[in-house]
């Protein structure tokens, strides 16, 4: 366990790990362990809201997401402000919007994702950090159309040019529970792979400072370890959602894997991470996430037409699935695969 993680509550360091200088900061934690209560203890206590440049952007994902935080039983605030009643830290609703404030001075702008393309010409420079709360969502939920696309642009809009005018770029803290490993940021960032080895090897943090990104993935939560006691987590002991809520783990069925040569294979296409092959002698197909690159295969983006052609071009790879006839290197290639076809 990486005891720098924890605070000497067993709750995350939250601080500790925004502060490890990338840009971009993906914290995926199990419930309860302090990822939100550690977010707002940053934002209001390890840097200075009422600043001139100090206003934060509150994220997420849909309007009915952001409709039901504005109301005072789900301010996202709550937990800190009833541990530091000095504090009266709400969002107001502001038009489709809201406004963050803080002792009665705007400190912050809470918006939702996939509405955020209807602002223009709006002037950011007074912001310094996007807080993208809950950014995985669940399996019921509805999906945002170009998703990832929607996440970067946003940004743009938020920090336009500040790195060449030699200013800080906007830091953006995203967090979540395990819900889904296909989810389409971490498949739009061709981060998948990468991302399911940290769960397989137990690695709490990654660092890649040639993409200002941090990803913190973290294991053995002192606070987890502690709930599995509580009548929730005894009733739901072996079950998916402990998985999830305790352990951080991915929701992905490994069962249906089988790496093989790939010498034996010829390519077919590429979807964002994951590569298509062909046997050379059987009608088999492979599907691998390895990092090879072919000149003479069209590698399909992530944006929801290009998603669609492929879907379209390829189908017949969703009937040999159905007749077993594709194998899969791994279970962040199953999990691709499935998440387009069925």
């Amino acid at each position: 366990m990486n005891k720098k993680l924890y605070h000497a509550s067993g709750y995350l360091n939250v601080p500790y790990i925004i502060e490890r200088g990338n840009t971009f900061t993906f914290i995926i934690g199990a419930r309860g362990v302090g990822k939100s209560y550690g977010m707002t203890d940053y934002l209001f206590n390890h840097r200075d809201p009422k600043a001139e440049k100090g206003k934060f952007i509150y994220l997420r994902r849909s309007s009915p997401e952001l409709d039901a935080v504005t109301a005072d039983l789900m301010n996202p605030f709550k937990a800190y402000t009833d541990k530091h009643p000095e504090l009266d830290i709400r969002i107001e609703p502001f038009k489709k919007y809201g406004r963050i404030k803080l002792d009665d001075v705007d400190v912050g702008f809470a918006a939702a994702l996939s509405i955020f393309r209807n602002i223009r010409g709006v002037d950011f420079s007074d912001f310094d950090t996007i807080f993208y709360d809950e950014f995985i969502p669940e399996a019921s939920a509805r999906p945002i159309k170009n998703e990832y696309e929607a996440f970067v642009n946003m940004v743009e809009t938020v920090n336009r040019n500040r790195e060449l005018e030699g200013l800080k770029p906007v830091r953006v803290i995203l967090m979540a529970n395990s819900n889904d490993l296909m989810n389409p940021i971490f498949i739009g960032l061709n981060i998948v792979n990468k991302i399911y080895k940290m769960q397989a090897k137990k690695i709490d943090i990654y660092d890649d400072p040639s993409r200002a990104l941090s990803v913190v993935v973290p294991f053995d939560s002192p606070i987890s370890d502690a709930k599995r006691e509580t009548d929730l987590y005894k009733l739901t002991a072996g079950t998916r959602f402990q998985d999830m809520a305790l352990d951080n783990v991915f929701r992905v069925d490994s069962s249906a894997i089988h790496p093989m040569p790939l010498i034996e294979y010829r390519p077919v296409c590429r979807y964002a991470e994951m590569n298509v092959y062909r046997h050379k002698s059987r009608q088999e197909y492979y599907v691998s996430c390895n990092a090879i690159k072919y000149k003479n295969v069209y590698a399909f983006s992530t944006a929801d037409a290009d998603t669609k052609r492929f879907i379209t071009k390829y189908s017949y790879l969703m009937f040999a699935y159905l007749e077993d006839h594709v194998r899969f290197e791994d279970a962040v290639s199953l999990a691709m695969f499935e998440k387009l076809f069925l």
